[in-house]
C-alpha cells in the first residue's frame, strides 16, 4: 500500500421519502437529469490493492470534491487520481508543492476546450482512476449499499 490514492464519490438514496421528514440529514442532488434524495459516500482507495483507505459521508447536495482534503494525506501520498469534478488550480498547486503526482483528469472550461494531448492524457489517467468504481459496484451488488455502514463500520460513529 501507499503507492497512490484514487478518490471518488457515489450517491446513496435515502430509505425515507423526502416528505416523511424522518431523514433530516438527506438532501437532493441531480445527476444526468435524474433527481436523487439521499447521501454521498466519498472514498479514497489504495491504487494497487483497491482497499478503502478513507470514507466520508455527506448529504447528496454536497459537491463530490468538497471532501477531497479529508480523504487525502498530503504527507504520505505519492500520487492522487480523481475524475474531472475534482479539477481545481489550487488543488493542483498543493499536490505539486507536496511532490505528489497529479492524476486528476483535466476538464474543459467555457471557451477553453481540451486539446488533443489533454484528451489523450485523460484517457491514460482514466485507466487508473476507474478502479475506484469497483468498490462502489461491490457495495451496490453485494451489500445493497444500505447495509455497508452497519456491516463494515459497525460500532463506529460516522455521524450520519
Amino acid at each position: 500500500m501507499g503507492k497512490g490514492t484514487i478518490v471518488d464519490a457515489t450517491i446513496k438514496q435515502a430509505q425515507a421519502t423526502p416528505t416523511s421528514k424522518r431523514d433530516k440529514d438527506a438532501d437532493f442532488t441531480k445527476k444526468r437529469e435524474k433527481t436523487y434524495y439521499g447521501y454521498k459516500r466519498h472514498i479514497a482507495i489504495d491504487e494497487d490493492s483497491e482497499l478503502i483507505k478513507a470514507v466520508e459521508y455527506t448529504s447528496a447536495s454536497i459537491h463530490d470534491s468538497s471532501q477531497f482534503e479529508q480523504l487525502i494525506n498530503y504527507t504520505q501520498e505519492k500520487s492522487v487520481f480523481a475524475d474531472k469534478g475534482y479539477a481545481n488550480k489550487n488543488r493542483r498547486k498543493k499536490l505539486e508543492a507536496n511532490g505528489i503526482f497529479d492524476g486528476i483528469l483535466s476538464k474543459d472550461y467555457r471557451n477553453e476546450p481540451l486539446n488533443r494531448s489533454e484528451k489523450t492524457i485523460n484517457k491514460l489517467l482514466s485507466t487508473v482512476r476507474n478502479r475506484v468504481e469497483r468498490p462502489f459496484a461491490f457495495m451496490k451488488r453485494y451489500y445493497n449499499m444500505a447495509d455497508v455502514v452497519t456491516t463494515i463500520y459497525s460500532g463506529i460513529d460516522l455521524n450520519l
